[in-house]
């Protein structure tokens, strides 16, 4: 791993960066440029402001040039009383496929199997870690999922399961492929809030919105209470780290779809125009 260059040009965004693990750049509103760091498998468009990215690939937001890993890389934004907000198009992504965009406290102490310092509420990498699914989707279903962890990085004290609410055709929530709420063969909004009550987390409250749809209200995404809300206070608060992710062959919990339908991975996915800043 070398550092090679990590310089803002003032109204011109990061310095071209490209290393075995960076390769393109996303226009992020509220925030500026941001590298593109991971496993590949992606690319922008439209004036840097739409990612696409393809099956079996998992990146991150980062403000340093680097040719591998190094835990100083990655981009971490504080969100306590914050929105994110963007466009997405998972019209390709068919029963089985996740098409994921979420926060994550990395980097973990260690680099881990993947070598990439990634953890999450689930030990993925080996490491444990507070964890906030903005969206994991496909065009069949939709969730959006707290992970608490009492403890960062040391142990298994995070909620794997999670805390947060599921749309598809099945809780018949008027989404999917000609939803009468979102229809998912075209492009849809995601927005997410996170609402403080003297300083601490008290309500997580999304929402999708489409062009001449009604949209669904995703407010109280987590029913566990203050108390794990105030778990993920000081995570939020610090800053954590934005990841984008495609992956999967069968997600029966999230789309409801039967077990033979298995993702279609030529199927990619599309983020366009996103924006973090002050509601």
């Amino acid at each position: 791993m070398s550092i090679i260059v990590s310089i803002m040009v003032a109204g011109l965004g990061l310095a071209p960066c490209s290393t075995s693990t960076i390769k393109d750049q996303l226009s992020v509103g509220g925030i500026g440029q941001q590298y593109l760091a991971g496993t590949g498998g992606v690319t922008t468009s439209e004036g840097n402001r739409t990612l696409t990215l393809q099956h079996n690939n998992r990146g991150y937001f980062a403000n340093r040039c680097v040719d591998g890993y190094a835990n100083n890389m990655f981009t971490s934004v504080p969100l306590l009383g914050k929105e994110i907000r963007f466009q997405v198009d998972v019209s390709e992504l068919s029963c089985g496929c996740n098409g994921a965009f979420y926060l994550v406290d990395m980097p973990g102490p260690e680099p881990g199997q993947s070598k990439d310092y990634y953890c999450d509420a689930n030990d993925v990498n080996n490491q444990w870690c507070t964890e906030m699914d903005i969206m994991e989707a496909n065009s069949h279903g939709f969730g959006m999922t707290a992970h608490a962890c009492h403890t960062n990085y040391s142990s298994d004290t995070c909620d794997k399961s999670g805390c947060g609410k599921i749309q598809n055709s099945y809780y018949n929530s008027g989404y999917g492929v000609g939803g009468h709420n979102i229809d998912t063969s075209r492009p849809f909004n995601v927005s997410i809030r996170f609402i403080t009550k003297d300083g601490v987390l008290s309500n997580i409250s999304g929402q999708l919105s489409q062009s001449s749809m009604p949209g669904i209200s995703l407010d109280q995404v987590c029913s566990k209470g203050e108390g794990y809300l105030k778990s993920m206070t000081e995570s939020l608060q610090k800053g954590m780290v934005l990841v984008y992710s495609l992956w999967g062959t069968t997600m029966t919990w999230l789309d409801k779809c039967p077990p033979s339908e298995k993702c279609n991975t030529s199927g990619n996915l599309h983020v366009s125009d996103v924006w973090i800043g002050d509601f």
